[in-house]
């Protein structure tokens, strides 16, 4: 019966009761009650609104009610309906009735036939009543109730016309609103969907608060489905979720799992949608729709539900697809994992395997590393795409279920297959198999990284090595063997995967790319943690020597030198690791200048050498240097014996050493230093002796030469040079070398080889030029010492000419040096001049003497070229002499003797004319040379020309000779 849901809304509001009624009812229902009444009939009171309606206008007042049980109340009224034929009080009777048992529950005694007869009793009342057409306005409730008992009776088509008329003439009314939902339930169960739809939608308005608004627009959803509109359905039953769920949010609970009708109702409107969207175009329908509509709270459930229907009806592909458009839509949506994992379990169901294993890897490729954002693991993973928001605390435990297993699945799958197909490949790479032994190293890494607390992480943790290892990519294997072997606990593969680290390590190394500095680091650190962790394999002593000789050559010296240590201390070490170890440590010490321990190291490995006599030498040549160090290093520190100690000591232990020379030359060095002379020459003397070739023997003389002079043996020293000297001919270091021979000889009263080698000096180095000047002074006068006057004058031309052309070179020395020697030269000329007597013939010897006159002249007037003050004057005061000595000469000369007193009287004459102008010449010569008085030169030749000048002109220079206050030093 499609009317039981609003009878309780009829309560009060029917026809008016008889009096006849009210009568039955007060006398049944209370025989002895008490004088005041609980509640008495109101005959003037007319209804204001629907609401004020009252059955029978009963005035009811706040008195206690009686004491009658529901169930005798009940009875009496179906007594009375039975035994009262006035049509009036039969409805208002069933009316009572039916509001009791809606209030108090079903506690009917009657069957359904009795139940139906009764309303068509009352069928036969309404149409009494409606034929009179009195009923006091409320036709509209008559006309319900009229089709609710054509209804319960079997006549739908009556009670379909009763509810078109009370909607018709009554729109308004209180009942309009289910009386429309009604016609549309007629409607609907007729298959007249149009008709149901509308009177559906009719219903609808302004009724959101109605009990039937729901049911309404579901219903109405349908009826847009049954027509083939499933636009408009998907949209009506949208409105209905929306409603629906606004209830599940208020309730706490979600459509899927509310109670009662709305519960029902939301579970059928799901599968209505499902239905839609099954009969357009699936999936696509749904992802049109929310894009009309926006997307909802409980979009998932749109896909879901359909995705499971599509499975019922074995339609894996599109259950699958339905599932996969959600994840498209709402890919970081905390259901998106759960519908992943549908697609796997339809295309499982379906027996699609291949199909499987790719959403298998797709789940992992989507939420593996959210999983892990979450807070899981530590690694950062490969993936497709990353679903950040999808894994929640709450949806997490059964995301981590899906993915331990599907990684634990693929990791296997893809090494086995990997193991296939590199059994079927011929020689070479063999690129299917890398391929797939990536993958697998992927998801076993994942894997390890999502379940760090898993028992066998230790295990997948190696396989992911052995994968990565497989594939070619080495450096990603490095890092998951390390990992099984350290950081994974205890397990039965970890010191493989420690071992295999290295030998990784070791490929890389050597592969075509040369290591980084991090790469190399990162190896070191790998074979330390391997060594250390076990300790106690065999393979340890061999891997920690690799290891010390890795850290030498890359100059990690204290590491290389602890690591050689560890293997010479392992029980498990061989005779051949620790020879090399000791190697290892003697380098490393060395290089950490503890040359002392280095030679201790380089000396033990010889002993374990054997009769490899090439070997040996080498690492003697590696233990001479390690004391050659010692000794370089005490001299370093201030200890210059300490230092000779070791450079000789290097002699004596291992005297077949190259480095002996250079260890007794600096011991040599430092014994100069000491100024140990004696010892310092017997060694720089041996080093001579035994080491003709070595280059250092060049510098012995030197240093043979400095020992010699300090020590007072200057001959010595003056050898050592002058063998010196004729190495390197014409070097600076010949030219000093035999300039200070002749200074040595010189000064050891050895002149004679002094001017020998001085002779040489000037004769092979003109430069540098003062040097060379004073080397032919020198030279000029040791001659003049030695009375050789010829030699003397030879090297005097030669210092004068060597002068003239020194151009830029010359300077105050050179110049006096040379002035000084066209003085020495003059003055031969002079007395030359002297000595030379006028004789007669007169005109023969004046002539000679003239030619001597000119020679001397020639030479005094270059000499004040030179500019040396003393020398110019000196020089003109001898020119002025020479002039006054050719004058007195010629007053003085041999006269004829045939001549008699006349003609000697008249020679006298001819003779003075001769001399006057010599004489003349003379004085002004001399004027010459005392009038630099005025530049303030004043030196013993200007005073001696004064005192000439007083005895030939007297009357002018006999007054005295004028002072300027000049100071007689001025050259």
């Amino acid at each position: 019966m499609i009317y039981s849901s609003l009878l309780t809304l009829l309560s009060g509001r029917m026809y008016r009761a008889s009096v006849l009624l009210t009568s039955l009812l007060i006398v049944s229902l209370n025989a002895d009650a008490a004088p005041r009444k609980s509640f008495e009939i109101d005959f003037d009171a007319e209804p204001e609104v629907i609401g004020d309606i009252k059955p029978a206008f009963l005035n009811f007042e706040q008195e206690p009610l009686p004491s009658v049980p529901i169930k005798e109340i009940i009875r009496r009224y179906r007594q009375l309906f039975d035994d009262t034929s006035v049509p009036e009080v039969r409805i208002d009777v069933l009316h009572r009735l039916t509001n009791l048992e809606a209030i108090y529950g079903d506690q009917k005694e009657r069957s359904i036939e009795e139940e139906r007869e009764l309303y068509k009793k009352a069928i036969d009342s309404y149409e009494m009543i409606v034929g009179t057409g009195v009923y006091y306005n409320r036709i509209d409730e008559l006309l319900y109730q009229t089709a609710k008992a054509y209804d319960f009776t079997g006549q739908y088509e009556k009670s379909l016309k009763s509810l078109e008329q009370l909607v018709g003439l009554y729109p308004n009314s209180y009942l309009a609103v289910e009386a429309q939902f009604r016609v549309g339930e007629a409607h609907f169960a007729l298959g007249q969907y149009k008709k149901a739809e509308k009177a559906y939608k009719k219903s609808l308005v302004n009724s959101e608060d109605s009990k039937f608004y729901d049911n309404a627009m579901f219903m109405m959803g349908w009826s847009q489905f049954k027509q083939g509109h499933f636009n408009e359905s998907g949209k009506t039953f949208i409105n209905v979720l929306d409603r629906l769920n606004n209830q599940a949010i208020a309730q706490q609970t979600n459509l899927l799992e509310m109670k009662g009708i709305e519960g029902e109702t939301a579970r059928d409107t799901l599968r209505a949608m499902s239905l839609t969207f099954s009969y357009e175009k699936g999936a696509v329908a749904i992802d049109e729709l929310l894009d009309r509509v926006g997307n909802k709270p409980y979009s998932y459930l749109l896909y879901h539900q359909l995705a499971e229907l599509y499975l019922s009806q074995q339609r894996y592909e599109d259950s699958a697809s339905a599932a996969r458009a959600y994840i498209n839509r709402f890919g970081d949506d905390s259901r998106s994992p759960m519908m992943q994992h549908s697609i796997i379990n339809s295309y499982a169901k379906g027996g699609f395997p291949i199909k499987v294993w790719e959403e298998k890897e797709r789940f992992v490729d989507r939420y593996g590393n959210a999983y892990l954002v979450l807070g899981a693991g530590s690694h950062s993973q490969r993936t497709e795409s990353s679903s950040a928001g999808a894994i929640t605390e709450a949806n997490r435990a059964d995301v981590a279920e899906w993915l331990r297993q599907y990684l634990d699945e693929l990791s296997h799958y893809y090494y086995v297959s990997a193991q296939k197909a590199a059994s079927k490949a011929k020689a070479g790479t063999n690129s299917e198999s890398e391929k797939h032994y990536r993958k697998a190293g992927d998801y076993y890494r994942l894997l390890v990284a999502a379940f760090p607390a898993d028992e066998k992480v230790g295990e997948y943790s190696f396989l992911a090595g052995e994968s990565f290892y497989k594939s070619n990519n080495l450096k990603m294997a490095v890092v998951d063997y390390e990992q099984s072997a350290y950081q994974t606990g205890s397990h039965a593969f970890a010191l493989e995967a420690g071992y295999a680290a290295i030998l990784t390590h070791n490929e890389i190394k050597d592969g075509p790319d040369p290591q980084t500095a991090e790469g190399q680091s990162h190896r070191y650190e790998s074979i330390a943690l391997f060594t250390t962790r076990f300790s106690d394999d065999k393979r340890v002593p061999a891997v920690l020597n690799d290891l010390a000789n890795e850290h030498l050559a890359s100059k990690r010296f204290q590491d290389a030198r602890d690591s050689s240590r560890a293997v010479i201390e392992h029980p498990l070490a061989t005779k051949e690791l620790k020879r090399s170890s000791w190697l290892v440590n003697g380098h490393a010490n060395f290089e950490l200048q503890d040359y002392s321990a280095a030679e201790h190291a380089y000396a033990m490995a010889v002993d374990l050498m054997g009769e490899q006599q090439k070997l040996i030498a080498t690492v003697n040549e590696r233990r001479a240097a390690s004391i050659y160090r010692q000794g370089e290093q005490l001299v370093a520190a201030g200890d210059r014996q300490g230092g000779i100690d070791q450079f000789l000591r290097l002699g004596r232990v291992l005297p077949s050493s190259e480095l002996r020379a250079n260890a007794q030359y600096d011991a040599a060095v430092q014994m100069l230093e000491l100024k140990q002379w004696r010892k310092a020459i017997v060694v720089l003397s041996r080093f001579q002796k035994e080491f003709p070739a070595n280059p250092l023997t060049e510098s012995i003389p030197e240093k043979l030469i400095y020992a010699n002079l300090e020590s007072g043996n200057k001959l010595e020293a003056a050898e050592q040079l002058v063998a010196l000297s004729k190495k390197d001919v014409g070097s600076d270091k010949s030219r000093a070398a035999l300039y200070q021979a002749s200074e040595l000889y010189a000064a050891a009263g050895v002149k004679d080889k002094s001017v020998v080698l001085l002779t040489q000096y000037v004769t092979d180095y003109p430069r540098p030029y003062d040097l060379y000047i004073e080397g032919h002074n020198t030279i000029a006068e040791y001659y003049g010492e030695k009375g050789n006057t010829k030699k003397r004058d030879l090297w005097l031309n030669k210092l004068v000419r060597a002068d003239s052309k020194a151009g830029a070179e010359r300077n105050a020395r050179s110049k006096f040096l040379a002035a000084s020697a066209s003085m020495v030269l003059a003055q031969e000329s002079l007395d030359r001049f002297a000595a030379a007597k006028l004789t007669l013939p007169l005109k023969k010897s004046l002539k000679k003497k003239s030619a001597l006159l000119k020679t001397s002249v020639d030479q005094l007037q270059k000499i004040p070229e030179y500019g040396v003050a003393q020398l110019t004057t000196e020089a003109t005061f001898k020119l002025a002499e020479v002039y006054r000595q050719l004058g007195s000469d010629i007053m003085v000369s041999e006269r004829p003797a045939s001549l008699n007193e006349l003609q000697l009287e008249q020679y006298e004459i001819l003779l003075e004319e001769q001399a006057y102008p010599f004489e003349e010449k003379a004085i002004e010569v001399h004027e010459i040379n005392i009038s630099r008085t005025k530049n303030g030169i004043y030196d013993n030749w200007v005073k001696e020309s004064y005192q000439v000048l007083g005895t030939i002109v007297p009357a002018r220079y006999l007054r005295g000779e004028k002072s300027i206050g000049h100071d007689r030093n001025i050259q």
